[in-house]
């Protein structure tokens, strides 16, 4: 994994310590979509913490320093619900020497979350405003009831993580399919590792009542799909 970069090694760090906001992780699985090495990365990254998490002894966590996470976390949210008001300038992001200067703070964070176990406590925090929520749908595949997916919109396109997909293809691949009212538009083809799972990213923004389904083809995908949809999803 030696053409890895630092900045590409701190953003796998960043991702499998959960310090990223939900869109840079979707950007981030875009760019292990493209990139086979850094996605080995990632795993061998989330292999040593499953191994960690598993060895450690259980330790009691002082309320002064649940407090502290607690407190500390609640001043980031206020601060960001701040930046993200209408009536707030546009926050610039940071670049250069700053950028890098705060990753550290960011992982340190994460990896005191980690320690404590206290992943759960983020999810407490999410804001309750869902006027601006990205469109999400889950697959239904009545005919595969192992597999599983989810289609997440993100940006000008749409982020594809499916799971107990069926991994005896034979040279054939899985295609994508967007349908708009009633035009199927042809979207990329994708494979699935030895544990079913895949991920892909549809180049094309989706729109509430799209359909995006799930079809297997020969090698190369096809123009117009070649047998029935395998799994589908509406957002």
């Amino acid at each position: 994994m030696d053409n890895l970069n630092d900045n590409m090694r701190d953003d796998a760090a960043a991702f499998v310590l959960g310090a990223m906001s939900e869109l840079e992780r979707e950007a981030f699985r875009v760019k292990m979509m493209r990139d086979c090495e850094l996605g080995r990365y990632v795993e061998s990254l989330e292999r040593v913490g499953d191994a960690l998490l598993t060895s450690s002894p259980s330790v009691a966590v002082p309320d002064s320093i649940r407090a502290s996470i607690l407190a500390e976390a609640q001043r980031d949210l206020d601060a960001r619900e701040i930046l993200e008001s209408p009536r707030a300038a546009p926050a610039r992001q940071p670049s250069g020497y700053g950028a890098r200067a705060f990753r550290p703070l960011a992982l340190g964070l994460a990896i005191v979350v980690v320690a404590l176990g206290a992943f759960a406590i983020g999810g407490g925090f999410e804001s309750s405003d869902q006027s601006n929520a990205p469109l999400t749908a889950s697959f239904n595949a009545p005919t595969a009831p192992t597999m599983n997916g989810e289609v997440k919109a993100v940006g000008d396109g749409a982020a594809v993580n499916v799971s107990g997909m069926d991994t005896a293809l034979d040279g054939d691949v899985y295609q994508l399919w967007v349908q708009h009212d009633k035009t199927v538009y042809a979207a990329p083809v994708f494979t699935v590792s030895s544990d079913g799972s895949g991920h892909a990213f549809i180049n094309r923004e989706l729109a509430p009542g799209d359909v995006v389904m799930i079809t297997r083809e020969p090698a190369g995908g096809s123009k117009e799909p070649t047998g029935k949809p395998l799994a589908a999803a509406q957002v």
